[in-house]
């Protein structure tokens, strides 16, 4: 039931956007100033092929926006093979007002009570220009 809960949720959440199945989105690149892993590292999409990826793409100042799909997406998360699934949680930094330590602290209890989950900075809205 939860994951009826949650495939209708996310497709209602994403009516509004623009998404054409059948062509290959670009490949991108967050490192440096640009962003990247959590971690510092540097990030490319390319870990999107081979898997089926929920792709959560988050605005730090709308957080609570989501809340309704967070038992179910936890739900989900328990059951997943990451195999042939993973989850992405990218941080749009340039969508907040709020300074990047305060998110990075934040951050460090997400990594924590999700571990399973990938975490990756957008600094500069890079994938919301290329996508």
């Amino acid at each position: 039931m939860n994951k009826i809960l949650l495939i209708l949720g996310l497709t209602i959440a994403s009516l509004p956007a623009e998404v054409n199945m059948y062509q290959i989105l670009p490949l991108i690149s967050l490192a440096d100033d640009n962003g990247g892993y959590y971690n510092g590292e540097a990030w490319d999409s390319s870990i999107l092929q081979g898997k089926i990826t929920l792709l959560m793409y988050v605005d730090p100042d709308e957080n609570n926006k989501g809340e309704v799909f967070k038992p179910s997406i936890e739900a989900f998360e328990q059951e997943l093979d990451f195999h042939r699934f993973q989850i992405l949680v990218i941080i749009n930094l340039q969508a907040t007002w709020k300074p990047i330590f305060m998110i990075r602290s934040f951050m460090k209890n997400k990594v924590t009570d999700f571990p399973k989950r990938t975490y990756v900075l957008d600094n500069n809205s890079v994938l919301v220009k290329k996508w």
